[in-house]
């Protein structure tokens, strides 16, 4: 169909946030558009129930809007010879080098770029390696960060409000979740979480194995694979969210935390990342520059209840509305709505001057 919405991804990982987004993505646009899946590599098996077809050249539909959901994977020659009505590439990932390879890939064809943060969109403006300028459609680019559908969740938020008064006997519970790799993690993190040991709290971090070579067995630090159980029942588990990354790392938005959020969690992040500019320090979550920071940030919430349920209501009705109202708005409007005027003329320029080569339909 001419309005068809093509989602391409590799899908080849079930914790990774560019495949949930993917996926998500795909629930939230099938309301109101036909959409499909699609991907060029081996589909990890937790997405088996999906209908994911396989892009070859010669089987890819020639209409709609192609959507490329991340720059980290290498497309196949196929996106030049797609005369899709529309092109877009989510641009998720501080990784320019990945930008300019896919933007090569695309040739000179006319591209609608989505930056997943304001803080990814200026991070990119600002490189000087990008020849922004020979590009408008990256100037003129919008920022959609990743949806999450607020249902997954909203037990783990009741079930915490609920229990509101009840007195408890158990250890105040820190952790985090990520995919399990090294750059999603900060080096001094396993000090870190000992000194968290030290002071009687307990650890939990789904995604964490890779800190298992650093870090002395502490029974009182849980180090789980990613993936190890729903994120939801993990969320579940913990009473406050920490969350930084290695100093290389640039964690564009950052989705886990506002699913910690969603769950009412407080949150305790370093302030740099996408996600910062949802986070009133000291009202919805807390912000640090220095561990130090976090670590008083994380007694003070153990040693204050009210203090915990007053930011616990403030992160969920943050978030709750950020995913429930703002976000799929914007999503929306964005992937269903005519392109800009700028795109369409460049779009019917490129078309004019490539006469592009037919490709058989199915």
């Amino acid at each position: 169909m001419r309005n068809d919405i093509h989602l391409v991804n590799p899908l080849w990982d079930a914790n990774g946030g560019a495949d949930l987004r993917t996926i998500d993505l795909y629930k939230l646009l099938g309301r109101d558009r036909g959409v499909r899946l699609w991907s060029e590599y081996r589909v990890d098996p937790a997405f088996s129930h999906l209908h994911v077809e396989t892009i070859r050249p010669w089987r890819f539909r020639r209409e709609g809007t192609v959507v490329l959901v991340g720059v980290y994977f290498r497309s196949g020659y196929w996106i030049r010879r797609s005369a899709a009505r529309r092109v877009v590439l989510i641009y998720n990932t501080a990784q320019p080098d990945r930008l300019m390879k896919t933007l090569r890939r695309l040739g000179d064809r006319p591209v609608q770029i989505i930056y997943t943060s304001e803080a990814l969109r200026a991070a990119t403006l600002d490189d000087p390696m990008l020849e922004i300028s020979d590009r408008p459609y990256m100037r003129d680019g919008i920022v959609l960060e990743s949806f999450v559908d607020p249902a997954s969740f909203a037990g783990v938020f009741a079930r915490r409000w609920n229990a509101r008064g009840e007195q408890s006997n158990a250890p105040f519970t820190v952790g985090r979740l990520s995919r399990d790799n090294p750059r999603k993690h900060h080096p001094h993190d396993a000090r870190f979480f000992s000194a968290l040991s030290n002071e009687g709290m307990r650890v939990r971090v789904m995604g964490g194995a890779s800190l298992r070579e650093g870090m002395r067995a502490d029974p009182h630090v849980e180090l789980l694979p990613a993936g190890a159980m729903r994120s939801a029942d993990f969320l579940s588990s913990l009473d406050a969210f920490y969350y930084r990354t290695h100093p290389g790392y640039f964690e564009a938005f950052g989705r886990v935390i506002l699913e910690a959020m969603l769950c009412g969690l407080p949150v305790v992040a370093e302030a740099r990342g996408g996600y910062a500019r949802h986070i009133q320090h000291g009202e919805n979550g807390f912000l640090f520059e220095h561990p130090r920071e976090a670590f008083a940030q994380l007694n003070a919430l153990r040693e204050d209840r009210a203090l915990r349920m007053r930011v616990s209501r403030a992160a969920h009705e943050t978030a709750l509305h950020f995913f429930e109202k703002d976000l799929p708005q914007r999503t929306r409007r964005a992937f269903l709505a005519d392109p800009p005027s700028l795109w369409t003329v460049t779009r019917l320029q490129w078309h004019d001057s490539q006469m592009a080569p037919s490709i058989r339909m199915e």
